[in-house]
């Protein structure tokens, strides 16, 4: 709820009172408008602060019975002369949940930590945890898809170092119901290399009692990686204090930096106590993204996960973009040029790199080449030199070995073929013999010929500093070209790529200066890098990868900022420009006073007008020492403009849909429904019976069946039956002892229709299985024949929604079969509904037949979940009542006729 800028006024008019009184009272009266029926019982005030600019920022924290509601959060903004003028933020709404645990803490931390073992952390690894807290647990909250509320456990887990999590344990089932990421990483990347390093733990051995630089130590140190890491550094925190932050928390916090990191690379992270830098990522705008995560942590703690975590990620690409276009690192890579607006639209021709061959003339130009994460970097500028193949006595050409022809490489530039040793072995050969620079060649059978190789440190214990020398690697045309040259004189350079123009502009790039792999994101065209340049772009990312797609889908805001700062015309609407001293403090303010947890795009695009609404008439500092700029209505406009240029405001086309659609339609399209038989399962089994089937080996199938159970999924009332699909089994061995595979059956008592009504069957059910490998489907069986599935055809509403794989690769005894299986889109779970199936021409009237409800699972896995059903009804469908004509006084009897017979 918010009064625009433009608007007069309060939104609590009254008697003065002190802030949190009168913010109460607007609850009081308005609370329903945001879902709350007792917002005096549900909020507690969590904080209240005061901002550089006079306003006042309340923040309500709610509560359930006492129980505090996951990223349920309002706050309540004050202007400089003491009005109302805001409140935002999310809750839950029509919360009954019962909060009288069933888990003990210690439980709760126990499966939380088996969990992170088991789902998050390398094999073998300790995994500690903190005090569990009671929460309501909404998993839909920051854009998921729909989903009830429950009672659970939050407790944080980690191994101390690379994975941290927030893992929800349902109270009431006893399993862990959902997890949150607290590990942020600036690249969406994954490589495979051996580590080194006990404990495995993704942090350095030294943390933190034995740093390797402390603040006075000397620099530079003369060692790059940590020289750019330290120096990216300080101009985050100078940047954070000239907004009025002092490091990330706002607390002076020690700022502990892990460099030429050994683990997990190549990569960035911020874990929640050091920010951790790959051979190669120690660079300005990547340095400053970690830092801005930090930071997200202790502002509006966004969700790492759907629209919250892309904006989460944005965030800290625009933070690592601004400091990286502003600031310039005197003795470190970093690429501030050419910095140049680019035409709307348009992508970059930024090279990183280049091989400039002068000779012969067949090769002359520039040549694509692949970055190392060792060495110099590639020089602007350095002397022409003479390419020599190397030869190292071991019959192939690669420097595996150490050189023989020492003699021609020394003050050359060395080319070797890509060969089975890692690429520093052939860089420190070739170094050790007095080369000046290596280019590796691709062979025709070297994996990906055709794509010029980002040379890592593999094994990745760490890249080896003593490596100065710049290295290059090329694609099989150019290396093979080569190759045939070398008999000859090639001369060449190893240069920094040649970008003059604004075509190859720097500027809204993201990672120009990471090696190996470079650029990763485009702010002002997103589309260039396969990312989202607003809401209604196929690039929009749909599922539940990557945290539903944080690294993708962030594009969307991060091409609303850029807009902004530049201006530019977008989707059929022209954004003024409003510089980057205005954008910054309208980004600033949204996230540190009116984003949330739970803030999706919708709600960011509020944060962004509320944020600017209130700078308006203000003098606004430039945090780089530039002139001041004044804010104006006008300027709000252009934010409003650019919220709708990218669409924030518009849902997205994912569509994320339950197995099971509701609601259901009427059982009979028109006329009654006579119920003929009804199973509540409320008191009792109502003749139904539970068995076992095809059970591969019964020693080791774990003992369950069809059971009638209460406290359902979803909080429904009343009670069941459920089919439970464990994680049992073996999916390596499938040896004896080792197979779960068998089929749960629900059987019917025995049933007859009426004579001469069409008949239907209806039952309630929720569903959430090892997709395609579990599942089940309802059976028929007349007049005492064989069970059949009935097919997916005679199902009116909500058919079976797949079918499970073969024989061939399943041992599950329905494999092939129609089923339902699976569980419902972007979710782990599943949601109730009603399937519908028409039994005329399957069943006679009078014809006494048997309904059965059959689960079956393969030898291994499942979901710890399984299938649920409850209200199964058979009815007949009424005929429309008949016509009946009394009397004939008053009318001709027209084409009426009698007969006898």
């Amino acid at each position: 709820v918010r009064l625009p800028a433009s608007a007069p006024g309060d939104l609590a008019p009254g008697p003065p009172a002190d802030p949190e009184s009168r913010t109460r009272d607007f609850f009081a009266a308005h609370g329903a408008v945001f879902g709350l029926r007792d917002a005096a019982t549900q909020l507690d005030l969590a904080g209240e602060r005061s901002d550089p600019f006079g306003f006042r920022h309340l923040t309500f924290r709610q509560f359930h019975r006492g129980v505090p509601v996951f990223a349920g959060e309002l706050r309540a903004h004050f202007d400089p002369a003491g009005r109302l003028r805001e409140v935002a933020g999310i809750v839950v709404p029509g919360l009954d949940l019962e909060v009288e645990p069933f888990l003990s803490p210690g439980r709760a931390a126990e499966l939380a930590r088996a969990f992170v073992a088991r789902e998050l952390a390398p094999a073998g690894q300790r995994i500690f945890s903190g005090s569990p807290r009671l929460t309501i647990w909404a998993p839909d909250l920051g854009g998921g898809p729909p989903a009830t509320p429950r009672l659970a456990w939050e407790v944080e887990a980690g191994n101390g170092g690379d994975v941290r999590a927030r893992v929800f344990v349902d109270d009431r089932r006893g399993k862990v119901a959902d997890h949150l990421s607290l590990v942020h990483h600036a690249l969406d990347r994954r490589a495979f290399s051996g580590v080194d390093q006990a404990p495995f733990n993704g942090i350095p051995d030294s943390w933190p009692l034995h740093p390797d630089w402390v603040e006075g130590d000397p620099q530079p140190t003369g060692l790059a990686e940590l020289d750019g890491a330290l120096a990216a550094t300080a101009d985050v925190h100078r940047f954070f204090a000239a907004l009025g932050v002092d490091s990330y928390d706002g607390d002076g916090h020690v700022l502990d930096v892990s460099w030429n990191h050994a683990t997990f690379c190549p990569n960035a992270s911020w874990n929640g106590m050091l920010a951790s830098f790959c051979s190669g990522f120690a660079v300005h705008d990547v340095v400053a993204h970690e830092w801005a995560h930090a930071w997200s942590q202790y502002s509006h703690g966004l969700i790492y996960r759907w629209e919250s975590g892309a904006l989460s990620e944005s965030f800290s690409d625009i933070w690592g973009e601004v400091i990286d276009d502003a600031t310039r690192l005197d003795g470190v890579r970093d690429t501030d040029g050419p910095d140049t607006r680019r035409a709307d639209g348009a992508c970059s021709a930024f090279e990183e790199a280049i091989l400039r061959i002068a000779s012969p003339a067949s090769l002359r130009g520039d040549h694509e080449v692949g970055l190392a994460a060792f060495g110099a970097p590639p020089p602007a500028e350095a002397p022409g030199r003479r390419m020599v193949r190397v030869l190292d006595g071991a019959g192939a050409r690669d420097a595996c070995e150490p050189v023989t022809n020492g003699a021609e490489l020394a003050g050359a530039i060395a080319f070797a073929d890509r060969g089975d040793c890692d690429f520093q072995t052939q860089a420190r050969h070739v170094q050790q013999a007095g080369a000046a620079g290596l280019v590796i060649g691709n062979l025709p059978n070297s994996p990906s010929p055709e794509i010029p190789p980002a040379m890592g440190c593999d094994p990745v214990f760490a890249c080896d500093s003593s490596l100065g020398i710049p290295t290059v690697s090329v694609a099989v045309g150019t290396a093979e070209a080569l190759r045939a040259a070398l008999a000859g004189w090639v001369g060449a350079r190893i240069l920094r790529g040649d970008n003059e123009g604004a075509d190859e502009s720097v500027r809204w790039l993201l990672g120009e200066d990471v090696r190996p792999y470079g650029l990763v994101r485009d702010m002002w065209t997103p589309t260039c890098f396969g990312d989202p340049g607003k809401v209604s772009d196929s690039e929009y990312f749909c599922g539940t990868a990557d945290g539903g797609g944080v690294h993708t889908n962030s594009g969307v805001p991060n091409h609303a900022f850029a807009l902004l700062v530049e201006g530019g015309t977008y989707n059929g609407r022209t954004v003024g420009w409003l510089g980057r001293t205005r954008a910054i403090h309208v980004y600033w303010r949204a996230q540190q006073y009116y984003q949330t947890p739970a803030t999706d795009f919708a709600d960011h695009a509020v944060a962004l007008e509320s944020a600017c609404d209130d700078l308006i008439g203000l003098d606004l500092p430039d945090p780089f020492g530039g002139n001041t700029v004044r804010m104006t209505a006008g300027d709000c406009a252009k934010v409003e403009a650019a919220v709708a240029a990218v669409e924030l405001r518009q849902p997205n086309a994912c569509g994320y849909a339950p197995i099971l659609a509701s609601p259901p339609p009427a059982i009979c399209p028109a006329g009654d429904a006579y119920t003929v038989a009804f199973a509540g399962f409320e008191a009792g089994t109502n003749g139904w019976t539970a068995s076992r089937r095809a059970i591969a080996d019964p020693e080791s199938f774990d003992p369950r069946d069809w059971t009638r159970v209460g406290e359902l999924p979803d909080e429904r009332p009343g009670s069941a039956y459920f089919a439970p699909d464990p994680r049992n089994g073996d999916c390596v061995t499938g040896l004896p002892g080792d197979d779960d595979t068998g089929v749960l059956v629900l059987e019917s008592p025995l049933l007859t229709l009426p004579i001469g009504l069409p008949a239907r069957f209806a039952f309630d059910h929720w569903i959430a299985s090892e997709a395609r490998w579990d599942g089940g489907n309802l059976r028929l069986s007349v007049d005492g024949g064989p069970f059949a599935a009935l097919p997916v055809e005679s199902y009116l509403f909500n058919p079976p929604n797949g079918t499970l794989l073969g024989p061939e690769l399943n041992t599950n005894p329905l494999a092939g079969e129609a089923a339902f299986h699976g569980t419902d889109e972007g979710s782990n779970s599943g949601s109730w509904g009603r399937s519908i199936v028409d039994l005329a021409g399957r069943v006679a009237p009078g014809q006494p037949f048997r309904l059965r409800f059959e689960f079956g699972t393969d030898l291994c896995f499942g979901s710890d979940l399984g299938w649920y059903v409850d209200d199964l009804r058979l009815a007949v469908c009424a005929a429309p009542a008949p016509l009946f004509l009394d009397g004939f006084e008053t009318a001709t009897v027209g084409r009426w006729s009698t007969s006898a017979r």
